[in-house]
């Protein structure tokens, strides 16, 4: 499956697209339709509302960080949605310019305190020279006192080749390191890093940005 803006990424069996602009029960609606094979309605129906939720949240955080799109899993795999998202922002002026005087936005460099594992390096994407910056947060406490490890990898996506400074879009993957109530060992959670950088190297301009 293919999902074509200004840019397109090529998605995996089972992962769907969401404009941050379209609301959860349109997007649930299309990427869950009720129109599925009767042998799988009554799973169709347990995943609506697991769906909706996760949407929920994942929308609400999107809008608020300036993002507009987002690629996640909509099916799940041995019973469970895999733990994995993707968020598309477009940069404000004070990122790119930050980006552009050779670092990274200080919202994201700064970030890297608290993380137990920190790593930057230079990238390719197709033709695109992409700084990709990944963080990892072991023994992460949830709300509901459930521990995991949270990984967070950043794409920081340019123009051009020729205007590779010029940021045009940070992509940030978020993987959790649990599937409802279970822990996932490590190997599992690098298992899906290595799934979302295979997604983001798929990524080409449609349509670049001038």
């Amino acid at each position: 499956m293919s999902v074509a803006r200004r840019y397109r990424f090529v998605l995996p069996a089972g992962w769907g697209y969401l404009a941050a602009s379209e609301s959860v029960e349109a997007a649930v609606a299309r990427l869950v339709p009720d129109d599925g094979p009767t042998a799988g309605r009554a799973a169709l129906a347990k995943l609506r509302p697991v769906l909706r939720q996760q949407l929920r949240s994942l929308r609400g955080r999107t809008v608020a960080s300036g993002g507009v799109d987002i690629l996640l899993p909509v099916a799940p795999r041995a019973g469970a949605i895999i733990p994995a998202n993707i968020v598309i922002a477009r940069p404000g002026a004070e990122e790119r310019s930050e980006y552009a005087s050779g670092g990274l936005p200080t919202g994201w460099a700064s970030a890297e305190g608290g993380a137990d594992r920190s790593e930057r390096r230079a990238d390719l994407v197709g033709e695109l020279p992409v700084t990709r910056h990944l963080r990892v947060r072991r023994e992460q406490t949830d709300e509901a006192g459930t521990t995991a490890d949270l990984i967070r990898v950043d794409y920081f996506i340019p123009v051009s080749p020729e205007r590779e400074r010029e940021l045009a879009l940070i992509v940030s993957a978020t993987v959790l390191g649990r599937v409802g109530d279970e822990r996932l060992p490590p190997s599992t959670v690098e298992v899906l890093v290595t799934l979302v950088d295979a997604i983001i190297h798929t990524f080409q301009w449609e349509e670049p940005p001038r």
